[in-house]
């Protein structure tokens, strides 16, 4: 009876050095948890629900819109650049079509197309930075323009992009 007893501890013993863990050759790995950034965009004005929006990954102006469920019917969609990425905390007031925007009270020259610098093109209304680059990027590859016209042909610039920005140039 003893010597079962002695044979069942020296079992128990030894199971327990052969699992339990050994601290000499064990090391500890410091494993940093990384978060991804997160922003904040702040959507007002004539969205269906107008609040601030987190996101983690960039987001196109149209997904946002989409998420803030559509733009209401009064909505002036001719300054907003529906493909603008973003990627960092911003505020984006969607104006209504009846309000006094200031730029639609700027008066503007007439820019010449073939002599224009990105800093001028840049300042016309619905013209983005991509844009402009764009219109550069087509006068150094085909020449200056022959006819305003020509736009149509300027990559991202499509009939309704053309119809908001033709009247602020000249040949």
């Amino acid at each position: 009876m003893r010597n079962k007893f002695m044979i069942i501890g020296l079992f128990f013993i030894f199971i327990n050095l052969a699992i339990w863990p050994k601290n000499k050759n064990e090391q500890k790995i410091n494993e940093e948890v990384v978060y991804p950034n997160k922003f904040t965009i702040t959507l007002t004005g004539e969205v269906a629900f107008p609040k601030a929006y987190t996101f983690f990954e960039p987001i196109q102006i149209r997904d946002l819109v989409k998420l803030a469920g559509g733009f209401t019917k009064d909505a002036d969609l001719s300054l907003v650049d529906e493909n603008y990425l973003l990627t960092k905390n911003e505020i984006i007031n969607i104006k209504k079509t009846t309000e006094n925007n200031d730029e639609n009270n700027q008066v503007f020259t007439k820019i010449n197309l073939n002599t224009a610098k990105l800093k001028d093109l840049i300042q016309v209304p619905g013209i983005t930075e991509n844009i402009a680059v764009n219109i550069l990027v087509y006068k150094n590859q085909y020449g200056k323009f022959k006819s305003i016209d020509e736009l149509l042909n300027v990559k991202q610039i499509g009939q309704k992009t053309y119809e908001k920005i033709f009247v602020y140039f000249e040949i």
